[in-house]
């Protein structure tokens, strides 16, 4: 990302790279500041994973998204960003001012940024799901977690049969040992779409916003973790300061 360059890569530059191990089974931590939702995942996302995360604009989910990634990049682990929210001037901006700039040449070489594909009016986004699918396989095995923000618009307008194979296609590649968090907005979603996805993905996040005496605050609801269904202790809220990145907020003082 550092030296002015498109932090954007190609996929074909980066089949040119020299794979690498990806790390032992376990779990990727992400962050002090998410020390809280940590704790509640049982020290941090499981490796061999997929994760879906679900909210409406303003939740924070691409916040969440970026303050993990930023995390796993200082604890050694590559990551594959995915982004269709932000150009590459945006996102480095975005990160920056929220304190999570990556400056270390080390770090940098672990992190790489992708734009997701946009839809064409006319054309079969099933298809484009399905590509996203096979470029995500074909990532170099150094990029052991893997961000994929947002589906959105791909998934609003595809069937529900191409959905779930994007979804279970992340799965078989997560049986390598990689990692990798989906996000959505959720309208992106029916109801019975998204109980049957949630039902195949090992940990499911519900993104929502809420008061803290009269300020909004956002609120991330863990539904599912290593494939047990959570329905108590599993709330958490926070904030997003300029400069100083994500804070948690002690849920007991969020009044619904």
């Amino acid at each position: 990302m550092a030296g002015g360059g498109n932090p954007f890569r190609s996929l074909s530059d980066l089949l040119d790279l020299e794979p690498e191990e990806i790390p032992d089974a376990g779990y990727i931590t992400i962050g002090e500041s998410l020390t809280a939702l940590e704790k509640q995942l049982g020290g941090g996302i499981k490796q061999g994973t997929v994760t879906l995360m679900v909210g409406a604009s303003g939740t924070g989910k691409s916040v969440l998204c970026q303050t993990m990634a930023f995390a796993a990049l200082q604890n050694g682990h590559g990551v594959a960003y995915f982004t269709s929210n932000f150009t590459p001037e945006e996102m480095v901006t975005q990160m920056n001012s929220i304190g999570l700039g990556v400056t270390d040449e080390d770090q940098a070489s672990l992190f790489g940024l992708y734009q997701l594909p946009e839809p064409i009016f006319g054309e079969d986004y099933g298809a484009l799901l399905k590509d996203l699918a096979v470029e995500l396989a074909q990532i170099p095995t150094k990029y052991g977690f893997i961000v994929v923000d947002a589906i959105t618009d791909l998934a609003s307008t595809s069937q529900d049969s191409a959905i779930m194979a994007f979804i279970f296609n992340c799965k078989r590649m997560c049986s390598n040992g990689r990692t990798v968090v989906e996000v959505a907005h959720s309208s992106a979603f029916s109801t019975d779409l998204l109980g049957r996805a949630s039902s195949v993905c090992e940990t499911f996040m519900k993104l929502s916003t809420g008061k803290l005496r009269d300020k909004a605050v956002r609120k991330a609801e863990l539904l599912k973790v290593d494939d047990i269904e959570l329905d108590r202790d599993n709330m958490i809220a926070f904030n997003v300061e300029p400069e100083l990145g994500l804070h948690i907020i002690p849920y007991g003082q969020v009044k619904a």
